[in-house]
């Protein structure tokens, strides 16, 4: 994540909240953000990590855990 910013919000919200609708990302919690527009969010189908590409909604998967995603981004380099 950019300049390893990371915002972690007080609890799980719908992506509506932020993004008006949830089109494309309906299974999808959002549990934080980098600062810059990137959704971090849990994915209710299997309980990974996953990244949310504001300018098209592009869903990639970072981690099979919410562990496995705070243990890789606190020991990424920076």
């Amino acid at each position: 994540m950019a300049d390893d910013r990371l915002v972690l919000y007080n609890g799980l919200i719908a992506p509506q909240e932020i993004y008006g609708d949830a089109r494309g990302v309906e299974p999808l919690l959002l549990l934080g953000d980098d600062m810059q527009g990137f959704c971090i969010a849990y994915d209710t189908r299997d309980a990974s990590i996953v990244e949310i590409d504001p300018t098209n909604r592009h869903v990639a998967r970072l981690a099979d855990t919410f562990m496995g995603f705070i243990r890789a981004y606190m020991q990424a380099p920076g």
